[in-house]
């Protein structure tokens, strides 16, 4: 079970570096990381582990 508070607390902490993480991961993987870290970014995602471990398999 995933610490949703938690989650939430640490993606509004990182929004700043995750703008930047963006820019540069999307040079590298593509624009399928690129759409998951918007969503991130904006709040409708939260599993961080599950979002790396989908992109990941599906690219």
């Amino acid at each position: 079970m995933v610490n949703y508070v938690h989650d939430e607390i640490n993606i509004e902490f990182n929004t700043d570096h995750v703008e930047i993480v963006v820019t540069t991961v999307n040079d590298i993987i593509g624009d399928c990381f690129q759409a998951t870290m918007n969503k991130v970014k904006d709040g409708r995602e939260t599993d961080w582990t599950k979002l790396v471990v989908e992109n990941w398999s599906q690219k």
